[in-house]
């Protein structure tokens, strides 16, 4: 199995309180490639560069997994249209 970081989450802090941004991972496992969580329309960019660094296309996946419905988590699953989609 190879577990490699996609890209990296953030912490955003504010007057209002804090909150985060989830990171997107790639695990690798028994010739299936799976991304743990997706992220938001904000670093959709960032994602699609970060997949093509690593020469990945969305429609290379087998499997997306997103951990929960936060916006941070799942609003790139679109992308993402030829893969089995858990919501775990």
């Amino acid at each position: 199995m190879r577990i490699q970081r996609v890209l990296q989450g953030a912490g955003i802090r504010s007057s209002l309180g804090t909150m985060g941004a989830c990171s997107i991972t790639l695990i690798e496992d028994m010739n299936k490639r799976i991304l743990f969580d997706v992220g938001h329309f904000g670093n959709r960019d960032k994602l699609k560069e970060s997949l093509s660094r690593i020469s990945l296309k969305p429609s290379e996946f087998d499997v997306v997994v997103l951990s929960h419905l936060h916006w941070d988590h799942c609003l790139n699953v679109e992308l993402f249209k030829d893969s089995q989609i858990i919501l775990y």
